[in-house]
């Protein structure tokens, strides 16, 4: 696991201590980061942009108005097969 120093911290005058705390905060916020669990089928968990949905291998987006907590492992499947067969988006590439 790499944990991130804070902007006070010097590498190489970090005490023993402190580099096990920042590794305690990095866990604690990956543990909160998971909002409800299905077992290995599927997650729904707090993103940078906003709560969504780790099915088969794949990131859902959920729609606006659902409540990520009150979602059940058969409306995470149906958000999947919807999304499946969707077009992905492509970017700017180079012209």
């Amino acid at each position: 696991m790499f944990a991130s120093l804070e902007d006070d911290d010097d590498p190489y005058e970090m005490e023993y201590e402190r580099a096990v705390e920042l590794i305690r905060k990095k866990r604690e916020a990956a543990a909160n980061n998971v909002i409800k669990d299905f077992g290995e089928d599927a997650k729904v968990l707090k993103g940078r942009y906003g709560p969504y949905i780790k099915i088969h291998g794949a990131n859902v987006k959920i729609p606006k108005g659902v409540e990520p907590e009150d979602l059940t492992l058969e409306e995470c499947e149906r958000l999947y097969e919807e999304n499946k067969n969707k077009p992905k988006r492509r970017g700017k590439g180079k012209k």
